[in-house]
């Protein structure tokens, strides 16, 4: 299961998540990891896209995780949960920043999840989308570990 921040413009519009310039990178990450995104649950933290695609708001993520998100997980009740990025990482793992706990597998709650940058960083972050590489590449070892 892979969790980002909430949708974009183009999501928003057409109801699917990472079907953007963000989502055709995360595509190629995938393939390159061995993945087919058929097989995958893929959404958000939250369910509509913020004014302006500002990061969305306590109340909002509150709203979602409840509503939605951790019911979602607890149905699916996924091997390993994929966080994309500070806002997922921060709402499912409580952490204040992904710089020291990307690319790794985290056990919270019983649960796995590997934490990583949210592909869409690779359009102003060029460093984090080498990071982003490196951790997919960590992902696809620990998958086979699971």
């Amino acid at each position: 299961m892979f969790i980002g921040e909430a949708p974009g413009q183009l999501e928003d519009r057409t109801g699917s998540p990472f079907v953007g310039a963000a989502g055709q990178f995360l595509n190629k990450l995938l393939e390159e990891t061995g993945l087919n995104r058929s097989d995958l649950f893929i959404t958000n933290t939250v369910k509509c896209r913020p004014p302006r695609n500002r990061i969305p708001k306590a109340a909002e993520i509150e709203t979602c995780t409840s509503n939605y998100l951790f019911k979602q997980i607890d149905l699916i009740n996924p091997k390993l949960i994929v966080a994309l990025g500070g806002v997922a990482a921060k709402t499912l793992l409580g952490v204040h920043t992904i710089t020291k706990v990307h690319g790794r597998i985290l056990i919270h709650e019983e649960r796995n999840y590997f934490v990583t940058y949210h592909p869409a960083v690779r359009f102003y972050r060029q460093d984090l989308a080498v990071k982003i590489k490196e951790d997919f590449a960590v992902l696809k070892e620990e998958l086979q570990k699971l």
